[in-house]
């Protein structure tokens, strides 16, 4: 299992164009990935653009990413890199 914190950065935070982006981007890989709104403890699947919209991350909320499967190693850096540098 990985995990990690990322704060988002995105002035809007995750409304649906960059909700969609990570999502599109999170698809290529196996392994599933969740994502934790730290002060809300509202939960996401990254591989689905509903669910990340309804989470809630807006600009300067911390979230926690965990993901868990057989590319997890490949996956976290390159996800977490991402969603810190996910624009509008």
């Amino acid at each position: 299992m990985y995990t990690t914190e990322v704060m988002i950065q995105n002035k809007l935070g995750l409304h649906a164009r960059p909700a969609a982006r990570l999502v599109a981007f999170a698809q290529q890989f196996s392994s599933k990935v969740l994502l934790y709104v730290k002060d809300s403890g509202a939960e996401a699947n990254v591989k689905s653009v509903i669910s990340v919209m309804s989470a809630g991350a807006s600009c300067g909320k911390v979230v926690e990413l965990v993901i868990q499967g057989e590319d997890e190693g490949v996956a976290g850096p390159q996800i977490a890199h991402f969603i810190e540098t996910l624009e509008d």
